[in-house]
């Protein structure tokens, strides 16, 4: 009988296939591995949902750690779903991993997250999605969301304020982005905003560390901030009002400034 032999760069791969959720096409880089999302393979089980369990090598450690060191797999992984259309809501599991949603179109859809390491939303299209689209629905944080070069006003929906974001992270930033929302409710360890525009009815802040940066921020109805060391923080048309105690309440709309 002739002997197989199979070359230990082709176990390697096979190897890293088995790990890497099978959604798209997978490229190892020298310092990262990378799996760009395939339409196709996301409409393959019919359901209401879009259900997505996407896992990182380091998901494994501890079942297969030598095996992941042999083949010198430990490395970062990134899902990036570019140019993906959403026509359903999205659950979202993610384990050791980084998931970047770029150039999507996300239609009568939101994004629920149950478990994630970095979550990235940046130039993408919102249209008749849910009031809520961006939500955590575990008490397990995401260690960091960026909302980067966004338009989260829903293009066609009779109120433009139904999109809202409802999150509890450790590090949250919001560049070069303009909301229109409903509601704002980021509670982070630390929370950084530049270059954004965002006004939503209700909007409520809790971090420890919270920069603010060529950016306005106004809320129609409601303003609760939490955190215990900000002053004059709060800019409104009859001039400055501080913030001194650990959470403040406002009943009018109002603009945060560059902090000092």
């Amino acid at each position: 009988m002739k002997e197989i032999v199979v070359s230990y760069e082709k176990q390697r791969r096979d190897f890293l296939n088995k790990l890497i959720s099978n959604v798209g096409e997978i490229v190892e880089e020298k310092h990262r591995i990378v799996c760009t999302i395939r339409q196709d393979l996301l409409e393959k089980k019919p359901s209401d949902f879009y259900i997505l369990n996407l896992m990182g090598v380091r998901a494994y450690f501890g079942l297969v750690t030598d095996v992941i060191n042999y083949y010198g797999l430990d490395k970062p992984v990134d899902y990036i779903f570019d140019g993906i259309t959403f026509d359903k809501p999205i659950k979202l599991y993610a384990s050791y991993c980084n998931i970047e949603f770029v150039n999507c179109t996300f239609i009568n859809s939101a994004i629920n997250v149950y478990t994630a390491d970095m979550i990235t939303l940046e130039n993408n299209t919102y249209i008749n999605c849910d009031p809520i689209f961006l939500s955590t629905k575990s008490i397990v944080d995401i260690n960091q969301l960026n909302i980067i070069n966004e338009n989260l006003i829903d293009k066609c929906n009779a109120d433009e304020t139904s999109l809202g974001i409802d999150v509890i992270t450790k590090q949250t930033n919001i560049i070069n982005t303009d909301v229109d929302a409903n509601c704002i409710s980021i509670k982070a360890k630390n929370l950084y905003i530049y270059d954004t525009t965002a006004k939503a009815c209700n909007v409520y802040l809790d971090a420890e560390k919270i920069t603010i940066e060529q950016s306005l921020l106004a809320a129609q109805e409601k303003m609760v901030i939490v955190n215990p060391e900000y002053a004059s923080l709060v800019k409104t048309d009859n001039g400055i009002t501080s913030i001194m105690g650990n959470e403040q309440e406002h009943s009018k709309s109002f603009t945060i400034t560059k902090k000092n």
